[in-house]
C-alpha cells in the first residue's frame, strides 16, 4: 500500500514532501490507516481532531486514542471539543450538517493560524462509490456521478484505495484503531447502502463497484469538456440576471444550460424539475433557493439575491440630510436654492419643495394599501394601480421605493412625485433626490 499510495499521490501531484499538511483524523480505521501510511512515507503532518461530545464516554475515548497516537509517532496533534448539539439546534439544520460545518470551520482556521498547505481527508474509493449512489437515489445531474473527488477543500489521498485494501492493511500491520458506533446504525442513508445494498450488489456483479469508479473518471473528464461548453455559450441564455425563455426554448441544449446554471445559485435538483415542470406558469411565480429566488415575468425568469431584495431596505434623512441604514444603494441627496434650479431635469430625478417636507424623512419599499397623488391630479391614486396603468412589470414592482414625509408618500422615487409636494411659486428650497 505504501508504494501504491505514493504512486498515486505522484501521479495526480497532490502535494510533497515540502509541503505542510493537516490530516484530520477521528480515530477510525480509515484516517488512522491514512496518518500511518503517511507517517511511514515521511512527509510534514500535523494531526487535527474534532470532539463532537455526541457519544458521551466514547467519543472522550476517541479523542484520548488519537492523541495517544501523535505522541508514539511525534506528531503535532490540534483537538477542539463542541457542543454538535447546540449548533445544529442554532443553525436548524441535520447533525450531520451542523458537524461538518464546525469541523470544516475549525480546519479552515487552524490551515491560517498555522499555515498549512493542504487538509487531508481518508474518505477512500467506496466513500466515493456509496456518495454516487446516494446522489442517485437522491436526483443528480452528471456532476453527483463524479462522487468524492479532489478540490479546493480538501485533498482525498485514499482515494486510491478500497474499503478491503484498508482492513487488511491493518490486519497485515497489527494497527488499533477505533469503532464508531454509529457507523452500525441504519438511521442514514449512507450506513443503509454500506450495510445492506452493496453487499447484495457484490452477489450480483462483482465487478460492479470498479465499473462505479470508471463511471465516475469517465464522468469527471466529461464534465471538464462540458463546462468549456457552458462558460462559452451560458450568456445566450442567461445575462443580467434575467433567463431568457425563448432563447431556453428555442436551443437544443436550452434547458441543460438552464439547469447547470441553476445549480451554481444552490437550486436543488428536485426544486428545479418543479421549475421546468412549470416553466410557462404565469407571471408571478416565484421559486426559492437557500441564496436566490428566481421569479416569472412573461417571457423571463428574473434571479435576485435573497439578500438584496428591497423589501428589506429602510434607509432615513435626517433634517441635516445625514442618511441612516444605508448600506446597499446609491443614494444621493441635495438642497438647492430656488435660483439655483436648474434649467431642465435630469431623468429618475424627484425635486421637492424642501419647506414642505417633515423630517426625518423614510425611504422604503412600496407596500400594499399605500397611496398618493400623482403629480397633476386631484384624486387619491393607490400604488398598486397605478403599476397597472405605468405598465410596471413585477420586476420593476419589486424594486420601487418611496420617500416618505411624516404618514404621506411624498414621490415614488425615480417616477413620480405626490401633488402636495409640487414646486410652486412660493418655493425657496428644492430637496434634489436619486436613488440608484
Amino acid at each position: 500500500m505504501l508504494q501504491k499510495l505514493q504512486e498515486y499521490i505522484d501521479k495526480h501531484k497532490l502535494f510533497t514532501t515540502e509541503n505542510k499538511l493537516l490530516l484530520a483524523v477521528s480515530g477510525g480505521i480509515d484516517s488512522i490507516v491514512m496518518l500511518n501510511l503517511l507517517h511511514r512515507l515521511g512527509y510534514n503532518i500535523e494531526v487535527a481532531h474534532m470532539n463532537f461530545n455526541l457519544r458521551a464516554e466514547e467519543s472522550a475515548g476517541d479523542e484520548n486514542f488519537v492523541r495517544n497516537i501523535c505522541e508514539q509517532l511525534n506528531v503535532d496533534f490540534h483537538v477542539k471539543r463542541v457542543d454538535t448539539l447546540k449548533a445544529q439546534a442554532d443553525d436548524k439544520i441535520s447533525i450531520q450538517m451542523a458537524a461538518r460545518k464546525l469541523r470544516y470551520d475549525w480546519f479552515q482556521e487552524l490551515r491560517n493560524e498555522f499555515k498549512f498547505d493542504y487538509l487531508l481527508t481518508a474518505h477512500h474509493a467506496d466513500d466515493s462509490i456509496e456518495t454516487v449512489l446516494i446522489n442517485i437515489l437522491r436526483g443528480t445531474g452528471l456532476s453527483g456521478l463524479k462522487g468524492i473527488v479532489q478540490n479546493d477543500l480538501a485533498i482525498r489521498p485514499m482515494l486510491c484505495f478500497g474499503r478491503d485494501e484498508i482492513h487488511d492493511y491493518v490486519r497485515t500491520n497489527h494497527i488499533h484503531w477505533r469503532e464508531d458506533s454509529s457507523n452500525a446504525k441504519e438511521d442514514y442513508l449512507r450506513n443503509k447502502l454500506r450495510l445492506n445494498i452493496m453487499p447484495q450488489l457484490d452477489k450480483i456483479a462483482h465487478q460492479w463497484r470498479a465499473n462505479v469508479l470508471k463511471l465516475s473518471d469517465d464522468i469527471l473528464i466529461s464534465e471538464k469538456i462540458l463546462d468549456k461548453h457552458y462558460n462559452e455559450d451560458v450568456s445566450i441564455i442567461f445575462s443580467n440576471n434575467i433567463y431568457d425563455l425563448n432563447q431556453i426554448k428555442n436551443r437544443e441544449d436550452g434547458f441543460w444550460l438552464f439547469r447547470k446554471s441553476l445549480l451554481t445559485f444552490n437550486f436543488s435538483h428536485g426544486l428545479i424539475d418543479d421549475i421546468l415542470l412549470n416553466i410557462d406558469t404565469q407571471a408571478g411565480a416565484i421559486f426559492s433557493s437557500t441564496t436566490h429566488r428566481l421569479l416569472k415575468d412573461r417571457n423571463v425568469f428574473i434571479l435576485e439575491e435573497l439578500h438584496n431584495l428591497a423589501s428589506s431596505v429602510e434607509i432615513i434623512i435626517d433634517l441635516d440630510l445625514s442618511i441612516k441604514n444605508n448600506s446597499k444603494h446609491e443614494l444621493e441627496l441635495q438642497l438647492l436654492d430656488i435660483k439655483d434650479r436648474p434649467v431642465k431635469f435630469q431623468k429618475n430625478e424627484i425635486n421637492l419643495d424642501y419647506e414642505k417636507l417633515q423630517f426625518p424623512l423614510l425611504i422604503r419599499h412600496w407596500q400594499a394599501g399605500d397611496w398618493f397623488i400623482p403629480l397633476g391630479m386631484k384624486g387619491k391614486k393607490k400604488l398598486s394601480d397605478f403599476f397597472i396603468d405605468e405598465k410596471f412589470s413585477i420586476q420593476q414592482k419589486e424594486n420601487t421605493f418611496v420617500l416618505v414625509s411624516g404618514n404621506e408618500i411624498a414621490a415614488i422615487l425615480n417616477n413620480r412625485i405626490d401633488e402636495r409636494f409640487k414646486l410652486s411659486e412660493s418655493t425657496t428650497k428644492i430637496l434634489k433626490v436619486n436613488i440608484k
